[in-house]
């Protein structure tokens, strides 16, 4: 526990902004799911908003959870990923301060995708797998595996560019061929269902799914 309680104050010190719960205002919730709540909240400084994720931050197996989830975050940053801001802990929890993507989630956009013609679909789907290929790219270079890509946690900023986010599931292969399963089953390959492992090319996989969805309209 000690050393995990180190851990993240180290990384906002090299990485992020320093921020306290008393910095933000006009907390809106969301989501609370099973990987952490998501509220939309300000910033008082400079009036702008961003999302926070928070996570448990009592038990041993919590904080490494945690502060795995933030350096993840840290060591992906690119143009086509949601942008950490910063983290803190506060009562015992972990607040994950994010860039907020104003355009919504995928799995929304792809709802207003199914009322347009074929020719727009097919278009908007080439420029989402385009920049969701290079999200993939860049942290597979790294020896992440997402592990639960799927349109909730693919999101739109205002200008309509894809950033992939939701890291809390995403695993570092290290010198493994292979990570345990996690995710949704929908998004998931054969292997992760038969065999219960995953591999960059589970992400890849996840990837196609979405894709259909984007040009057929139609959800799985």
């Amino acid at each position: 526990m000690e050393n995990s309680q180190q851990l993240l104050p180290l990384l906002l010190n090299q990485h992020g902004m320093r921020f306290n719960f008393n910095d933000f205002d006009d907390k809106y919730l969301l989501n609370n799911g099973a990987q952490g709540v998501i509220s939309r909240v300000r910033l008082k400084s400079n009036q702008q908003f961003y999302i926070w994720k928070r996570v448990a931050y009592n038990t041993n197996e919590q904080q490494k959870s945690a502060d795995r989830e933030v350096d993840n975050l840290i060591r992906v940053q690119h143009k086509y990923i949601v942008k950490f801001e910063g983290s803190f802990v506060h009562n015992q929890w972990c607040y994950i301060v994010m860039e907020y993507c104003e355009g919504g989630n995928l799995r929304q956009f792809i709802d207003q995708l199914r009322y347009k013609p074929i020719k727009e679909r097919k278009n908007q789907g080439i420029n989402i797998l385009y920049q969701m290929a290079c999200a993939l790219m860049h942290f597979h270079s790294l020896g992440i595996v997402h592990r639960d890509l799927k349109p909730e946690n693919i999101f739109l900023d205002k200008n309509g560019n894809i950033k992939t986010g939701d890291f809390g599931l995403s695993k570092n292969l290290e010198n493994q061929s292979n990570v345990s399963r996690a995710g949704t089953d929908t998004y998931q390959p054969a292997e992760a269902h038969l065999l219960g492992r995953m591999t960059e090319k589970s992400d890849i996989w996840a990837l196609g799914v979405i894709t259909t969805e984007i040009i057929t309209g139609n959800s799985q």
